[in-house]
């Protein structure tokens, strides 16, 4: 996601949907995972890009400024360094695929500024996010791993979700 003040809001809309070729706007989801166009705010991160794009396409524009991942953002971005979500539901999955994102903030350096220099002025230009399906990354550890001579015992906990445990042991 990137950056994005409210008086850019427009402005970034307007180049994604003339990079894609369809419009384009923030959105966010209600309680009902429902997308609808984001409310206003001061500050915006919307997904910019997204990899695969097929079958991802709804997640263009999405503003994750208002999803569950606020929280581990913030502190990515204040702390500067990657930071691992708890688990939350996928916007792409099915509801009972739940996940988790990594999260790096991206800065840039002020121009005149030397790599590796601490005490240039930086500025935020937004995150890189990797979402990962916990049953489809374990289910492929586990099937990767099990044959006649090896076995692997897998328990994931995520004290937000005791009752994913049944899915997930075997």
């Amino acid at each position: 996601p990137a950056d994005a003040p409210a008086n850019r809001r427009a402005a970034v809309e307007a180049a994604l949907s003339r990079s894609h070729g369809r419009p384009i706007e923030f959105t966010e989801r209600t309680a009902t995972g429902s997308l609808i166009r984001a409310q206003p705010r001061p500050e915006y991160y919307p997904i910019v890009y997204v990899e695969p794009l097929e079958g991802n396409e709804p997640a263009l524009g999405l503003d994750l400024k208002s999803a569950p991942t606020i929280e581990q953002q913030e502190r990515a971005r204040q702390t500067r360094q990657p930071v691992l979500s708890g688990q939350v539901r996928l916007g792409q999955e099915d509801a009972d695929n739940s996940g988790v994102s990594l999260i790096r903030p991206v800065f840039r350096l002020a121009p005149g500024t030397a790599a590796g220099e601490t005490t240039g002025a930086e500025t935020f230009l937004g995150f890189v996010q990797a979402f990962f399906g916990l049953r489809e990354v374990l289910e492929t550890s586990r099937a990767k791993t099990l044959n006649t001579s090896s076995y692997v015992d897998m328990l994931f906990i995520d004290d937000a979700q005791v009752a994913f445990l049944e899915d997930i042991m075997w």
